[in-house]
């Protein structure tokens, strides 16, 4: 291949510019297109809640120079925030050249200016999907059984009505206990295995989900 050298990161309409000049002296099709990498931004204090389809077109048609590698990630700031943090990956040069550029750069979303700052490649917390604790990953579980995420019992979710005792029923109690129907959402309360709250162990309003993504 042939490699040019630039002093800034072309865009499309200038690569296009290239491939025709080179495709036409050469007598021979070429794709001109950039080493890329990742690079990592955020965009704090957006007014929640926002969802990655309303965030997207508006990054794109920002009239900034924003290229998305992934959709972008929404994060609540906490429980009772009424703001948010965007995360979003964008093809980049090897030396971040779009990163810096779009750094304390401002763009309105739902009627706020809000900055994007640089982010750390952070990939969170691992949580188990085994026993649902946050700190290790499924292949580092070391017990023979799993855990269901809904009552911490030594079954998975799939078999939860088989095999948890609130739902499967006890005919011989007074009055009889008759079990969860099949099909229907177990009606008892779950128990968190982290903070011991009343949700799945892998429910987003975890305060341990909420925490997941922070560096520390």
């Amino acid at each position: 291949g042939i490699s040019l050298s630039t002093t800034t990161v072309l865009l499309a309409n200038e690569l296009k510019i290239i491939t025709d000049f080179i495709s036409s002296g050469a007598k021979v099709t070429v794709i001109a297109s950039l080493p890329c990498s990742h690079s990592f931004l955020k965009i704090v204090n957006v007014p929640f809640p926002v969802t990655p389809d309303q965030v997207t077109p508006v990054l794109i048609n920002s009239g900034l120079e924003i290229d998305l590698a992934t959709k972008p990630c929404i994060m609540h700031n906490s429980q009772h925030s009424d703001t948010a943090t965007i995360w979003f990956d964008v093809w980049d040069s090897q030396s971040g050249t779009s990163a810096k550029k779009l750094k304390n750069q401002c763009m309105s979303i739902n009627n706020a200016h809000c900055l994007i700052q640089l982010a750390k490649a952070h990939p969170g917390t691992p949580q188990c999907q085994c026993c649902w604790h946050w700190g290790h990953p499924s292949n580092a579980y070391k017990a023979q059984a799993i855990k269901c995420p809904l009552c911490t019992g030594p079954h998975s979710e799939v078999h939860h009505h088989k095999y948890c005792g609130a739902c499967k029923g006890n005919t011989k109690a007074t009055p009889p206990i008759p079990p969860t129907e099949a099909g229907m959402l177990c009606p008892h309360n779950s128990h968190c295995i982290n903070c011991k709250g009343k949700h799945m162990a892998n429910n987003c309003h975890c305060k341990y989900w909420y925490h997941h993504l922070d560096a520390d």
